[in-house]
């Protein structure tokens, strides 16, 4: 409990400090109250990121015939939705079976229609299963990325369920993801009700540890030795080192050399967002949470409720500013790791780089090959940034340029496909991991645009194949 409360805090005061006035808006709230009776009602919870095409039959007009979401193989067969030998017979085509569900909408209450939960046996690509007849307006108007979330409880003598959809530009959305650790390379999921306030046996073992440390440490009078056991999270370069070496620890027969790996992008994704993601939360809830306890027992006198109530109540600037703190470090350290896992790649590959140059006030992340090229605003020289979230933070490289394309790497699945067609006006190329550009399917709006490169396109056609020779006979 007290990692998740941990977790849904920041997340929610980092949400609300982006935000205009500095708080949480009225929809937000509401749709806060909506996702925590969903909890209070269900006993389990599936999660599902939707894709392009989950949300594109609901435009005007629609970009294809799916009429509402497919249905993974991690949501069906009784895992979540029903077995499919619970189906009713086929319809006459002989090409689907279905099943009538009954699904709440309280973004939506005019919307009473069962859902279809479908299963289409005769398509050419295999069988699908689609859940149709939802609320069209609420899937027309959500962005990319966005989650839909579903409760289900057990106790119901047919199947009923309730729905949330949180829009990805929704301050909200951090919160769902914080809860629920949903990682970038996230796409659908089921989970048991955080109502009870549950966490997974690892994670209760890593806190239950670290409390009865800190318990014991008061009962002792040895506070302080505790407190300064904890005070410091370790250097970002300490766990970047370490989570490339696990990776290449479960990865042995692979190098980081981003001209023989076949997914670069997805590599570098899975040791920022996954590894280093977790080592970091590792070193911080103990770091964060010695820092509360020194805030709340710091003066060294035996803890009552009255005092704790006191402090907390007296004190409250000191604790939001702690978690605020957290939040924004937590972001920081993403961005640190990203760039990081870059240059080992720009190392590994044997690309010649210059890193954060200050050029006429400037300071782009990489430059290739050399700094001397690209103040002489040469074509040859191209500029690689490093941002893991872009909202409208891509426009800040575009005064990179210097006469020379800028290629902003991202692990962003929120970015629209009009922002990435004003990328293209200026000259900005996007730099994807793979798992984001497939060659078969839609998982981003954006995958099929012209200046959308994965990191294997990047560093095997643009860098190799066409810069290299260039860059060795002007050097």
């Amino acid at each position: 409990m007290t990692e998740d409360l941990f977790d849904a805090l920041t997340a929610g005061m980092g949400a609300a400090v982006d935000a205009e006035t500095g708080e949480l808006s009225t929809a937000d709230l509401e749709l806060l109250r909506a996702l925590d009776a969903l909890y209070q009602a269900s006993d389990k919870i599936a999660i599902k990121k939707l894709s392009r095409n989950d949300r594109g039959w609901a435009w005007t007009p629609p970009v294809n015939h799916q009429a509402g979401i497919y249905i993974p193989a991690e949501l069906r067969n009784g895992l979540f939705f029903p077995e499919d030998t619970e189906l009713h017979a086929p319809s006459e085509n002989g090409k689907n079976i279905q099943l009538p569900i009954r699904i709440s909408w309280p973004q939506s209450a005019k919307h009473t229609k069962p859902a279809h939960y479908k299963r289409f046996t005769g398509k050419s690509s295999g069988a699908e299963t689609h859940l149709t007849v939802l609320p069209k307006h609420l899937f027309a108007e959500a962005g990319p990325a966005s989650l839909l979330v579903l409760g289900r409880t057990s106790q119901m003598p047919e199947m009923q369920l309730q729905a949330v959809l949180v829009d990805s530009a929704s301050t909200v959305y951090g919160l769902v993801e914080s809860r629920f650790d949903l990682r970038p390379d996230f796409q659908a999921g089921i989970f048991d009700s955080p109502a009870d306030g549950a966490l997974p046996e690892r994670e209760v073992d890593e806190l239950q540890s670290f409390i009865d440390e800190a318990i014991e440490a008061v009962q002792s009078g040895h506070l302080d030795l505790f407190l300064r056991k904890y005070a410091e999270m370790p250097a970002a370069e300490t766990l970047s080192n370490q989570a490339r070496q696990l990776w290449l620890d479960q990865n042995p027969r692979c190098t980081l050399n981003p001209m023989t790996l076949d997914k670069p992008g997805d590599a570098v994704r899975s040791i920022v967002s996954g590894i280093e993601f977790d080592l970091y939360r590792q070193h911080e809830v103990r770091t964060r949470g010695a820092r509360l306890i020194k805030l709340l027992l710091g003066d060294g006198a035996v803890p009552t409720v009255g005092s704790m109530v006191t402090r907390l109540v007296r004190d409250f600037s000191g604790f939001y500013s702690e978690m605020l703190n957290a939040s924004q470090q937590r972001k920081a350290r993403v961005g640190t790791g990203f760039e990081t896992h870059i240059r080992s790649l720009l190392d590994a590959g044997k690309v010649p780089y210059a890193e954060q140059r200050v050029v006429s006030s400037l300071r782009p992340d990489f430059v290739l090959p050399n700094v001397e090229l690209y103040q002489a605003n040469s074509p040859h020289a191209l500029v690689l940034s490093a941002k893991t979230t872009l909202r409208e933070r891509w426009k800040q490289v575009t005064m990179e340029k210097r006469g020379c394309p800028v290629f902003l790497a991202t692990m962003d699945e929120k970015v629209s496909v009009a922002a990435v067609q004003m990328m293209r006006e200026h000259n900005v190329y996007l730099v994807v991991p793979e798992a984001l550009k497939p060659k078969k399917g839609v998982i981003v709006d954006f995958a099929q645009e012209e200046n959308v490169k994965t990191f294997a396109e990047f560093f095997k056609d643009i860098v190799a194949k066409e810069k290299m020779p260039v860059w060795q006979s002007l050097m």
